[in-house]
């Protein structure tokens, strides 16, 4: 699993690690990574190709219609977290698969990473 901020990289970092989640990602990428960022999509695909994983056995999970965007140009299967970073309603936001909060989403998941 890898990070796609548009946080600066450090303060990503620092909050992934005061929350005790850090190590479970392996790659961080925030809007300072990279010449580019979100909705960029080179700022996802990028980091699973770093991460050398397979884009079409990859999906984003976001909160807001800038991660929507960002999948939707990398050409990337959107799942969108409700109550997110957005003033929109998830019926404003293009995504494949709704959620309300991470349980059972290894539905959602698996058939991407057996797929």
């Amino acid at each position: 699993m890898g990070i796609c901020t548009n946080k600066p990289e450090h303060l990503a970092v620092d909050l992934l690690k005061k929350i005790n989640v850090y190590n479970y990602f392996e790659y961080v990428a925030g809007s300072n990574t990279f010449d580019y960022r979100k909705p960029d999509p080179r700022h996802l695909t990028n980091i699973i190709e770093i991460m050398q994983g397979n884009l079409k056995k990859s999906l984003m999970i976001g909160d807001s219609e800038t991660d929507s965007d960002t999948a939707k140009a990398a050409d990337i299967p959107f799942v969108l977290l409700e109550n997110g970073y957005t003033e929109k309603n998830p019926n404003e936001i293009s995504h494949d698969h709704l959620i309300k909060d991470f349980v059972d989403i290894e539905k959602i998941i698996l058939p991407f990473i057996h797929g």
